[in-house]
């Protein structure tokens, strides 16, 4: 395959093919070529998008430190905050919460150099349901008061009292939800603030015991947007 790409003479074509054999190869664990390959692709984007895959296969097989190695080498801070969560996530699944947090720690350092508003409110938003489903509520809710949007702070505040449920402390739960409706008063779009009240209003009323509805009702109005 290799081969074939040497004889491809459109510059994006021969990108987008190495970048496909790269992620193909670290799949299959073929990671010392997979990354061979990634390092000779030219355009920055794809170049990132190429070892962000490598990294988030390695980080799922375990193989943090060389996971993290890659994650060093993104100059995008998007692509580096999403591996830093599936890193950081791999370590909570291994029990290893302390390095866990320590990546979350790293990953909310990393928010600071995404410029888009969009961008970053997702980003803040994932750092506070990792925070949550690693049982650091204080933190959560700490990163959580630092999103600007409205909407995208009753989200987090939602997985949040959802991670609240489901570790059986439901009066902090309830609370956070009370929370969550004050914030949604502040969405300007009436349909919307509609939709996200009556969400809150039916978690509230419902008092779950440890289904985590809060989180997926967030979680469908977030598709739906």
């Amino acid at each position: 395959a290799l081969e074939v790409t040497q004889k491809i003479e459109d510059s994006n074509s021969k990108g987008r093919v190495l970048s496909d054999i790269a992620r193909a190869l670290a799949k299959a664990g073929e990671i010392k070529q997979a990354l061979e390959i990634a390092q000779q692709l030219e355009d920055p984007k794809r170049k990132g998008f190429a070892l962000s895959d490598i990294a988030r296969d390695l980080a799922k097989a375990g193989e943090i430190k060389q996971a993290l190695e890659i994650a060093q080498q993104l100059e995008d801070p998007e692509n580096k905050l999403y591996i830093l969560r599936v890193i950081a996530s791999a370590l909570l699944e291994a029990g290893d919460k302390p390095q866990a947090l320590a990546i979350l720690k790293q990953a909310l350092e990393v928010t600071q150099k995404i410029e888009g508003a969009s961008s970053k409110r997702i980003a803040l938003s994932n750092i506070a349901r990792a925070l949550a489903k690693a049982g650091e509520i204080e933190q959560a809710l700490e990163v959580a008061q630092k999103i600007e949007d409205p909407s995208s702070k009753v989200d987090a505040l939602e997985d949040i009292a959802a991670a609240l449920l489901k570790a059986g402390d439901k009066p902090q739960a309830l609370a956070i939800l009370k929370q969550a409706m004050e914030v949604a008063q502040k969405i300007e779009d009436p349909r919307n603030k509609e939709s996200v009240l009556k969400d809150i209003a039916m978690s509230l009323a419902t008092r779950t015991s440890t289904s985590a509805t809060p989180g997926r009702r967030a979680s469908s109005r977030r598709m739906k947007q």
